[in-house]
């Protein structure tokens, strides 16, 4: 397991080629390891090789059809290629396989709101959320989807939702940001205070989402 673990370290490092031949040389002792195979479809998928990567993860599912981590990686693969149903079907399976895995659901709600399907991706972030309600990356997401619909309504509430569940400040700044754009200054300057005094180095985040605020000059105060 020495030459697998060595591969492991440094895909971690993001040495995507060495860590390609470490696999490889770990599957010539065991050539029927299925998690090699899989991991030499992500290192492939991360330097964007995709026809490599869907070949390596195909090698791993041959081997092992209940292997969810290479049934994700195609489907990732397919929701690039804009593939949208059959990279539904893929992401679908690999849940089935393990339903409390919240990146599964998260993407899953991803590729349904690039399809436009607003009720099954806010289905989909909502159980990524109730896995786990601290990831803010969810709640933008759900947040985002509710936006490209222009329900600015449940924008808010589901913002509102997150500050609850998560502590993180940069939820309050994305929600202040909303409120600007509704003209609701009042609201916004009284959250945007509470964030302030939470987290004041992540006000750069509000100003990087609206660069216009910058010229806000009581803001920029």
């Amino acid at each position: 397991m020495a030459l697998f673990n060595i591969g492991n370290a440094l895909a971690n490092a993001e040495k995507y080629e060495e860590a390609i031949k470490k696999y490889n040389e770990f599957l010539e002792i065991e050539p029927k390891n299925d998690e090699a195979y899989c991991y030499i479809g992500e290192c492939y998928l991360n330097i964007e090789d995709y026809a490599k990567s869907r070949h390596y993860y195909n090698l791993a599912i041959n081997l092992n059809e209940n292997n969810d981590t290479a049934l994700f990686g195609i489907g990732l693969i397919l929701w690039i290629e804009q593939n949208f149903e059959l990279s539904i079907n893929f992401i679908k399976k690999a849940i089935k396989l393990d339903e409390e895995n919240s990146e599964y659901w998260l993407t899953l709600g991803k590729i349904n709101k690039d399809f436009n399907q607003k009720s099954n991706a806010v289905a989909a972030l909502r159980k990524a959320a109730q896995i786990e309600p601290e990831n803010i990356e969810i709640w933008f997401t759900w947040a985002d989807v509710y936006l490209k619909f222009e329900d600015k309504e449940n924008t808010e509430k589901i913002l509102r939702k997150a500050i609850e569940k998560s502590h993180n400040a940069i939820l309050k700044y994305r929600l202040v940001d909303l409120l600007m754009e509704q003209k609701r200054q009042t609201e916004a300057y009284e959250l945007l205070s509470f964030a302030l005094m939470q987290d004041f180095e992540q006000v750069e985040f509000l100003f990087e989402m609206n660069p216009k605020l910058r010229k806000n000059k009581k803001l920029s105060k």
